[in-house]
């Protein structure tokens, strides 16, 4: 009966440790924090990718994801919020390796490589 119960606990526990784990945040590919804006880049699945951004009001950035041969695949925008957050979705892509690129006021800040296997 002990032994029982214990076996139950312990498969108990470690299904609920399992679920838990799968609710954590990525670790951030990128994150950087500046004076004037903190940009944040995750990549939560194989098929997305998350940017956030805070900044100063009046500054415009550009993301911008690449492939390998170096052509733009997606643009996005952000000049009027002070948080912005956007997702760029990879599922029609190829497997391979692509940069994200961010840019303030056309001066480029950061390029990153990310992996779709």
């Amino acid at each position: 009966m002990k032994t029982t119960f214990l076996i139950t606990m312990i498969v108990a526990l470690g299904l609920n440790m399992t679920f838990a784990s799968e609710n954590l945040p990525k670790k951030p590919i990128l994150n950087v924090v500046e004076t004037s804006y903190q940009m944040l880049l995750t990549q939560p699945d194989n098929n997305l990718v998350e940017f956030t951004l805070y900044k100063e009001e009046g500054d415009l950035f550009k993301v911008k994801v690449y492939d390998v041969k170096g052509n733009r695949l997606f643009t996005k925008r952000i000049k009027k919020n002070n948080k912005s957050k956007t997702s760029f979705d990879l599922s029609e892509l190829p497997i391979g390796s692509y940069f994200v690129k961010v840019e303030r006021n056309k001066e480029e800040l950061y390029s990153q490589q990310i992996d779709k296997k």
